[in-house]
Parts: C-alpha cells; sequence; structure tokens
C-alpha cells in the first residue's frame, strides 16, 4: 500500500509540474491581440451587435481562466 501511495503522489508531482510549465508557455508566449479581428468577427457572427476591442489584450490565470482589456 505504501508503494501505492508512493508512486501515486509522484504522478500528481508531475502532473502538477507539466500543468505549470504550461501556464507558465500560455501566460508569456501566446499573443491573444493576434486573435481581436477573430474574436470581433465571432461576435459580430453570432449575436449581430458589433465589438470593438481597442485596448490591448491580456491572459489571466487566477481566479479564473480570461482574457481582459487593461
Amino acid at each position: 500500500m505504501y508503494k501505492f501511495i508512493k508512486s501515486l503522489l509522484k504522478w500528481l508531482l508531475g502532473i502538477s509540474i507539466v500543468l505549470i510549465i504550461g501556464l507558465f508557455i500560455l501566460l508569456n508566449y501566446v499573443d491573444v491581440n493576434q486573435y481581436k479581428t477573430q474574436i470581433e468577427q465571432w461576435v459580430k457572427d453570432k449575436s449581430g451587435l458589433i465589438l470593438k476591442l481597442n485596448e490591448p489584450l491580456q491572459l489571466s490565470v487566477f481566479p479564473s481562466l480570461s482574457v481582459y482589456t487593461s
């Protein structure tokens, strides 16, 4: 039983490290501003409303994963 718990903890630690590295890469290397026109077009197609994103977009992880303007 001890080996199972030790193995499970190693797997959880490994998965946690991969998730943290993935979030770091997402926040630092993905430029969400390149998707502005696609977001505006998607809103226009789905709702018929015109959305203008004049401010630069930023990603946020805490308290939830989101895109916001500064």
